[in-house]
């Protein structure tokens, strides 16, 4: 009787860092535990499938350039393999109902490309090319001839499914579907609304079935903020923002203009409990998606060669839209961001004194020093910025916020964390030292742990103590009391 085999994928890596590391793929006999390497491969293996009897994986084809893959086919059991298509961008491998599907672009719009629904055979096909002009998250499974997708859409993140011809959304509206999984007959997904947080849920022909109750308790013993949804227009493009306001205390309110990382991420109905325990605490909470926003056109994310020009001009006339709309203390505005959103947070304060207080966290300051030093800056820089510091130095200089500190007033405070290196610590270094050698206001607290997502994925002590002291120089900065 032959012995029944699991395929796992290994990856042997140093997390954040860049190297010569191998990737394999390895044959797991479950009865005695002997395993064998089917693949090793030089670069990072992005995906693997399983799909009639082969094995397939996206593997990147040069490090140099990691977003360019090839996808190959592996036969497990004589070890043959062939190259079935490659000089695509992967995301992911799915295979449903005898068919291998994935995420992929032809890198149309560079790096930020859209991730289309593609049929993977020697000649690709795309099925949602012409049907679907938004980035599609995530391929969830089958699910009655279609294929489940999880994809952003102004704001919200919706289930839906692709056909030949149509999309035909399952799940909508001002909600936000973090993650799903199908077989031809059930859906489950995860999903959370500005006032709900994430609990699973059932789709089936007869309608939606919530599984999970186990943050209900946040519901029954907090107070949780409704957003008002308040669109801009600027320059004959629509930018989709948000207010919360917090309905109680004295107006007018200070606010804190909230920015996010990216610059393809997304603002939206998803819950955000930093936002909320803000407004809890009187702060209103704007926060919008500008231009290199997810959940538009592939047109509009693409920002190459205009970072902190365009997007800020938007956020800026959002923020003029929303403090001449509602009761907002002109003389108590902050503003905040992680990752792409500290760097929009450092662009901000070098060019409008607007602010009286700032948060800028895990942030780049200087995009020279990140080329050298990031996890990804060699690749992810020459294609946002535009080239390489070595052929294109004036434009680098002129993006990098750490080389305009001359016009900063407004006191900001940088957070970041050791273990970061997507944005290294010397880029919030950079900002700090610049600014005190320069007698502005300005405090560093550096994490010893946690990585470029320590604001998410720290243990809940290193949450808890981040949310203390930003809202402790909220308070101190905007006049808000404890």
């Amino acid at each position: 009787m032959m012995r029944m085999k699991i395929i796992l994928l290994l990856i042997s890596f140093q997390c954040g860092l860049i190297g010569g590391f191998n990737y394999a793929i390895k044959i797991v006999e479950v009865d005695s535990g002997y395993t064998s390497d089917l693949v090793v491969e030089e670069n990072n293996i992005v995906s693997l499938e399983v799909c009639n009897g082969k094995v397939y994986y996206a593997v990147v084809k040069d490090w140099r350039n990691p977003t360019i893959h090839r996808i190959v086919e592996v036969d497990p059991i004589g070890g043959d393999k062939r190259v079935v298509v490659e000089d695509y961008s992967v995301s992911s491998l799915k295979c449903i109902d005898g068919k291998l599907y994935g995420l992929m672009h032809r890198q149309e719009i560079g790096i930020a490309s859209h991730y289309k629904l593609w049929v993977i055979s020697d000649k690709p096909e795309c099925i949602s090319c012409d049907l679907l002009d938004r980035n599609i998250y995530m391929i969830g499974g089958g699910y009655r001839g279609g294929v489940v997708v999880v994809y952003p859409d102004s704001g919200s993140s919706k289930l839906a499914i692709i056909y030949k011809d149509r999309v035909e959304d399952l799940v909508s509206g001002k909600v936000y579907v973090h993650q799903a999984c199908s077989n031809n007959n059930l859906i489950y997904y995860v999903l959370s609304t500005p006032t709900q947080p994430y609990e699973l849920y059932r789709y089936s022909g007869g309608g939606v079935e919530k599984i999970t109750s186990f943050n209900e308790w946040v519901v029954r013993e907090t107070k949780l903020y409704e957003p008002i949804k308040e669109s801009v227009v600027v320059e004959n493009e629509e930018i989709d923002g948000w207010i919360m306001l917090p309905g109680e205390g004295d107006k007018p309110y200070p606010l804190i203009l909230y920015i996010h990382g990216g610059p393809k991420g997304m603002y939206g109905y998803m819950f955000h409990p930093e936002m909320q325990l803000m407004v809890s605490e009187g702060f209103a909470v704007a926060y919008a998606n500008p231009r290199g926003s997810d959940g538009y056109s592939e047109e509009f994310v693409d920002i190459r060669g205009r970072y902190g020009v365009d997007d800020y001009k938007q956020l800026i006339i959002f923020l003029d839209h929303v403090v001449s709309k509602y009761s907002i203390d002109r003389d108590r505005l902050g503003v905040t961001g992680i990752s792409y959103g500290g760097y929009l947070t450092n662009v901000m304060i070098t060019k409008t004194n607007r602010f009286k207080a700032a948060v800028s966290e895990n942030g780049i300051g200087d995009w020279i020093a990140d080329y050298w030093a990031s996890d990804i800056g060699y690749w992810f820089d020459p294609d946002q910025i535009g080239g390489t510091p070595h052929n294109n130095l004036k434009e680098y200089i002129e993006k990098s916020p750490v080389y305009h500190v001359d016009n900063v007033e407004t006191p900001v405070l940088f957070i970041h964390s050791m273990e970061d290196y997507r944005c290294f610590i010397d880029q919030s270094l950079a900002m700090h030292v610049s600014l005190v050698m320069k007698n502005k206001e300005s405090r560093i607290v550096i994490f010893s742990k946690g990585s470029h997502g320590h604001s998410v994925y720290a243990e809940p002590r290193h949450r808890k103590k981040r949310y203390e002291i930003k809202l402790e120089w909220f308070r101190e900065k905007l006049g808000k009391k404890p």
